[in-house]
């Protein structure tokens, strides 16, 4: 067999008796077009702007097509819906369904699920850990005296609160219910105080459970918290406020 030492040019793509193909063009070959082409085929994505993108036939129908390699895109913001596959948020390039956005600022990892113009839907792929921040509002042993700011410090960072909660050492008791309020640079995240009901030491088993209406915490806002009620007949003790979330 003589060596073949032969080159040539190819306009669209190259199939061998319809079996594999090699094809390339500017277009995403999986949104169809006529393109009729082998399974098994490989088709090189060339945009006007914006990556490359390999991709391969895995069906018969003219839209099978899946992405052999995904993009990756780093920067210092998370992504939204304008991150699509239109560029629609004008950052030079175009996601495909697959493709990774690495947060830099908050190490977030998200990947694209949905790159629908104007609706793109990015899942992240480390969900936030929820903790707690708690709160020492009195000593263990001293009655407790309603007022307001039992506590004050600024936030380390910034949280969204999901959940509140309050403690006592010993339960107060009464008609007057022990009522716990927290404040974000002095407004009530809450519109429906924490309570305590009287003989329980957790608001936990609360008849009327807290209501958070503002959750997000700034980064070094000064949070507060208020003591509004406590027991008439014994006051309680040893107040703890829970603020459970995650950063942001």
């Amino acid at each position: 067999m003589s060596d073949i030492n032969s080159a040539f040019t190819v306009d669209v793509g190259l199939s061998l008796e319809d079996v594999v193909g090699v094809f390339y063009g500017v277009s995403d070959p999986s949104s169809g077009g006529g393109n009729v082409a082998p399974k098994g085929s490989i088709y090189l994505q060339v945009p006007a702007s914006g990556e490359a993108q390999l991709w391969k036939k895995y069906a018969a129908a003219d839209t099978a097509w899946k992405p052999l390699q995904t993009k990756t895109y780093s920067t210092s913001s998370s992504p939204g819906v304008t991150n699509d596959d239109a560029d629609t948020a004008a950052l030079g390039r175009t996601f495909d369904i697959g493709d990774a956005w690495v947060n830099t600022a908050t190490d977030t990892v998200y990947v694209c699920v949905d790159n629908a113009t104007g609706a793109a839907i990015w899942q992240n792929q480390i969900p936030p850990v929820v903790e707690s921040i708690v709160l020492a509002c009195s000593d263990e042993t001293t009655d407790l005296v309603a007022g307001t700011a039992k506590i004050t410090f600024r936030m380390p960072y910034a949280f969204t609160v999901t959940g509140v909660r309050a403690s006592l050492t010993v339960a107060a008791t009464g008609a007057t219910l022990l009522q716990v309020d927290i404040n974000e640079s002095g407004s009530s995240i809450l519109s429906t105080e924490i309570t305590v009901d009287a003989g329980e030491v957790t608001s936990t088993t609360a008849a009327t459970p807290a209501v958070i209406s503002d959750g997000s915490l700034a980064d070094d806002a000064e949070i507060t918290v208020d003591l509004v009620a406590v027991g008439n007949t014994t006051p309680g003790k040893g107040l703890k406020v829970y603020l459970i979330g995650t950063q942001t």
